[in-house]
């Protein structure tokens, strides 16, 4: 399905193609988005492949995280509204697509070519992380994550992108 979102915390506007099958999203649920070059806690460069073995005793951004995709930012589109300057990145996640669309600022470290992911969390989760992060234990701050069950802080290539948007619309 595609859903339609606007955030309500940044001027973003998000058109985004999910497989409801495994996460459902419905119309009014608000959920978090985040968009990371790599899923290491520490930021450290991804090496292109995922591979599920090299991950087992880390914590990674996919443990704060409910649906992540892994995809590659294929168009940029610069427009200037009545608003102001806006730009488009479009991304695609293995043929499921995704329009962001807001202030130029905002998606200036995403390059045209460069692989990208993509991560989800409803509401309910995103504000339950969120309180972790803000009260890390020494041993979670130590460790760098994950460590007696807190959540890790984003890595410096991430950013929280939409925080409580809310699907407007959707289409199957």
């Amino acid at each position: 399905s595609r859903v339609v979102c606007r955030s309500d915390t940044f001027d973003m506007d998000l058109k985004l193609d999910v497989n409801v099958d495994i996460y459902p999203l419905e119309v009014g649920e608000k959920f978090t988005m985040a968009l990371a070059s790599t899923l290491a806690t520490n930021g450290a460069a991804d090496t292109g492949t995922y591979n599920p073995n090299e991950l087992k005793n880390e914590s990674t951004l996919m443990d704060i995280y409910e649906y992540v995709m892994h995809g590659k930012v294929f168009k940029f589109n610069e427009s200037d509204s009545s608003g102001g300057m806006r730009v488009e990145v479009y991304v695609s996640f293995g043929g499921l697509l995704m329009l962001l669309s807001g202030d130029p600022k905002k998606l200036e470290q995403l390059q045209l070519d460069s692989s990208i992911y993509l991560l989800i969390r409803k509401a309910e989760a995103a504000r339950h992380a969120q309180h972790e992060r803000r009260a890390p234990t020494a041993t979670a701050a130590a460790a760098g994550a994950g460590a007696g069950g807190q959540a890790p802080a984003l890595p410096a290539g991430a950013r929280e992108l939409l925080r409580a948007c809310r699907p407007r619309g959707a289409t199957t």
